[in-house]
């Protein structure tokens, strides 16, 4: 079984690329990680859609596609068992969520966080095509929710079942730097309001734990050296998780600018 951790970035998230390929291989040193920067001036949203849109390679069986700023952790159960189970479940070649009624743009969208097998691939290559051309043609890539607008409707016009809507929170895996990006001008209590309803003791833990692997500060340090606002969301983090962790081990917090 060949495995891929997938995704794509530009402009500044470029920075995340070495702390997200640690953190995966971390996790999951059976797979593969590959992250496609993308030079140049693009739209804003030009990465979030090409990841969905490029099929990496025929060699894997397994691709799961996600965001760059998502800080991969070992969970039980992986993310590979868990949606290997989910597609048993619903006996389709994918595993993904429609959003909830309640937020913008609603159900017409899956989440950015897609687990795809080769079938996949083979079933919505038209679809991924035009919506390629779509791309870059300046049609798509510039509004905030296109790659998920984009996607549900790729999984539509490939005649493919849409899967029961799952709490999202559970299928990050880790920790979305983006729950601190979104509060950045909040105040503390209510970025911490927000990890905790993310970030669990347990997690918390091994999240330390990670922090204080030699490999994880080289990774860390060169992902801040590109970017302060990496090293924001990764001091919030730690934070949050020397605070909030039961297992006190005494390490020092780690300085990330």
């Amino acid at each position: 079984m060949r495995r891929l951790v997938y995704t794509a970035a530009t402009s500044w998230y470029r920075a995340f690329a070495p702390i997200f390929k640690w953190c995966v291989n971390y996790s999951y040193p059976e797979a593969d990680v590959r992250v496609e920067i993308i030079s140049g001036i693009r739209p804003p949203f030009y990465a979030a859609c090409l990841r969905f849109l490029q099929a990496p390679s025929q060699e894997y069986d397994e691709v799961y596609v996600t965001d760059i700023d998502m800080f991969h952790m070992p969970l039980s159960p992986g993310l590979f068992e868990y949606h290997e189970e989910r597609m048993r479940k619903t006996g389709l070649c994918y595993s993904n969520s429609p959003r909830s009624g309640k937020e913008p743009c609603g159900p017409d969208r899956l989440t950015g966080l897609h687990f795809a097998t080769q079938e996949w691939y083979d079933q919505t290559s038209v679809a991924r095509v035009s919506a390629l051309q779509r791309l870059n043609d300046g049609d798509l890539g510039n509004g905030r929710f296109d790659d998920e607008l984009m996607l549900m409707q790729i999984c539509k016009d490939s005649g493919l079942e849409i899967p029961p809507r799952e709490k999202l929170i559970k299928r990050h895996f880790g920790i979305h730097g983006g729950t601190v990006r979104c509060y950045e001008n909040h105040t503390r209590n209510t970025r911490e309001s927000q990890l905790r309803q993310r970030i669990t003791p347990d997690m918390a833990t091994m999240w330390n734990q990670m922090v204080d692997e030699p490999g994880f500060q080289e990774a860390a340090r060169e992902s801040c050296s590109m970017s302060p606002r990496v090293a924001f969301q990764l001091e919030q983090i730690e934070l949050f998780t020397r605070k909030t962790s039961p297992v006190k081990n005494g390490n020092c917090f780690m300085r990330y600018s």
